[in-house]
């Protein structure tokens, strides 16, 4: 609406949103408007990173990130957003902007979209992973200096361009940090690996170690990923073929005591007539079924209530004597 070098300007966020809808509806950008992103491209650096991130999101949603990946290529909008990756991207091939889909980035986006399309859930964690790989790539596969350390000298220039939370730091960190343990398929580190399992990171990480697998033709990547998916997930436990079989190893637990309550009289057929002593046969014989009936309210004794029971049979008290007047009434009256 209006003229697109003012309307870029004023909000240059305009610039991606016009890139996104032209994809998803399947329109075409009109001439005038792609020289006004071409020639205002610098100006999106001054948005805010929030604004920037939540756009990117929205991206990562419509299943088609891939495509709109490229349509930011093609308008040189890429290269301002994410300089790293790109600087990384053009030693492999100058090209890049040409043929998007047929680099590595664009082969991890496209897989990712069919996954979507399979009903996979995908974390924006994992989409940020697949496009900051290539700049940790040589360090995956270098056994040189600490992992851990060289991971997040070759991230944080990216993350603090783009301004990325210290939290979402932290986790896309450990995503990277894991890869290597997905080659570990040992059986013998089942405990090890189901507790490996259980870290929240653990499904990003995974996500990841597939679709990198899948993008590069790894055979022997893709059966390790396989060996994670379905081997372990889909193992039993080892107490599922105990079905109703009592576990030796499963200490049983006792019901506490009965706790004592106050003023509640025993049963009268469980009571014996000296205490310790058993019950006799005629007062087995005797107690029927009609007299084990329980009593009716008003003739169970209860404690609370003797001394009740006590003060009413006293005789009522006297009617008190009225006081005499004082002396100094008397004079008073006078």
């Amino acid at each position: 609406i209006g003229d697109p070098d003012i309307s870029f300007k004023e909000d240059p966020v305009r610039m991606l949103r016009a890139v996104k809808f032209s994809v998803l509806l399947g329109l075409d950008i009109e001439k005038k408007t792609k020289l006004a992103i071409k020639k205002n491209r610098l100006e999106i650096e001054k948005s805010s990173s929030a604004r920037l991130l939540e756009e990117y999101n929205k991206m990562f949603r419509t299943w088609k990130t891939s495509q709109i990946f490229q349509g930011l290529a093609e308008n040189h909008l890429f290269e301002v957003l994410f300089k790293d990756v790109v600087d990384r991207l053009k030693k492999s091939d100058p090209e890049w902007r040409e043929h998007f889909l047929d680099t590595p980035l664009g082969k991890r986006l496209n897989i990712t979209d069919k996954l979507l399309a399979a009903r996979e859930e995908m974390t924006p964690a994992i989409f940020y992973a697949l496009i900051f790989y290539d700049l940790v790539s040589d360090v995956l596969h270098s056994d040189q200096g600490h992992l851990a350390h060289n991971i997040k000298e070759a991230l944080m220039p990216a993350f603090e361009r783009m301004g990325i939370p210290k939290r979402e730091q932290e986790n896309l960190m450990k995503v990277f940090i894991s890869q290597p343990r997905f080659l570990v398929t040992d059986d013998e580190r089942e405990r090890q690996n189901t507790f490996f399992k259980k870290k929240d990171y653990f499904y990003d990480a995974f996500m990841v170690y597939k679709i990198v697998s899948i993008a590069e033709n790894n055979d022997a990547a893709v059966q390790s990923a396989f060996f994670w998916e379905i081997s372990l997930r889909q193992r039993p436990k080892a107490d599922s073929h105990q079905f109703g079989q009592q576990q030796g190893n499963k200490k049983e637990k006792r019901r506490p005591p009965r706790k004592k309550q106050r003023g509640r009289c025993p049963h009268p057929n469980r009571e014996a007539k000296d205490g310790n002593e058993e019950l006799n046969a005629s007062d087995v014989e005797g107690n029927s079924e009609q007299n084990l009936e329980p009593k009716a309210k008003e003739d169970r004794p209860h404690k609370r209530y003797e001394g009740r029971d006590r003060d009413q049979n006293r005789p009522p008290r006297p009617p008190r004597e009225p006081r005499p007047p004082k002396d100094n009434e008397g004079k008073e009256e006078e």
